[in-house]
């Protein structure tokens, strides 16, 4: 098909960067049955039963989301392909994927964008009373050693700034046909590169790096941001 075309490339990265909410850095069940395994069993069972986000993933081909491990952070992995959002360029509502920068920056760069957007949701009346907010994120490393697609042009019509339907089509197509991830420019920050996979075992094994403070004072502003120091 068409989009396949897209040419491969073998990529053998280290240390990609993934910025997420330092809050979701442990398991919550884990925390609230304080380690005792059969009460996490039980718990386990419960959340799926009634979480509409375990109920999505059941949705989830055999054996597609990463076995339960706190030990390697299955649930860092797995929590990118289960929330699915239409707000990305290449996933959608129904799953997710795994999105990287080869820099530190780039990843900021990344997440203010998306963050303004939440921004311009907010009741423009009321928006004030929601700054300065201060949000802490951890640094996710990842090291993918693997094939993917690339797209090697900056004003490719899958990567404008605002309109992501080109994009999701490609997205659709690829994984169809099998794809495990694209490598491309990023868009917010010219020069910066990224890199989304499709598949939690290629993503896989991950590992926790620093976290850092990030201070919005304004809904038009950018994020201060600042480490945390452990």
């Amino acid at each position: 098909m068409k989009t396949t075309s897209l040419p491969l490339i073998e990529i053998d990265l280290k240390d990609t960067h993934r910025l997420i909410p330092s809050v979701w850095d442990e398991p919550v069940l884990s925390d609230a049955t304080g380690g005792d395994v059969a009460l996490l069993d039980k718990a386990n069972l419960l959340d799926s039963a009634t979480n509409p986000r375990m109920h999505s993933a059941r949705h989830f081909p055999p054996n597609f989301l990463l076995p339960d491990n706190e030990l390697f952070h299955a649930h860092i992995v797995n929590g990118a392909f289960v929330h699915g959002s239409a707000a990305s360029r290449f996933s959608s509502p129904a799953v997710g994927a795994w999105y990287s920068s080869d820099a530190l920056t780039t990843g900021r760069l990344e997440v203010a964008w998306h963050k303004a957007r939440e921004f311009e949701y907010k009741d423009p009346q009321s928006i004030a009373r929601y700054f300065p907010q201060t949000i802490t994120y951890t640094d996710w490393l990842a090291s993918p050693r693997t094939t993917v697609h690339v797209i090697k042009q900056q004003e490719s019509p899958y990567l404008d700034p605002v309109d992501y339907r080109a994009a999701w089509a490609l997205a659709e197509d690829l994984r169809a046909a099998g794809s495990l991830g694209i490598r491309y420019p990023s868009v917010r920050d010219r020069g910066g590169r990224n890199l989304v996979l499709f598949q939690p075992t290629v993503v896989h094994p991950v590992s926790m790096g620093a976290r850092s403070f990030s201070t919005w004072a304004s809904a038009g502003g950018r994020p201060r941001w600042e480490p945390v120091l452990e």
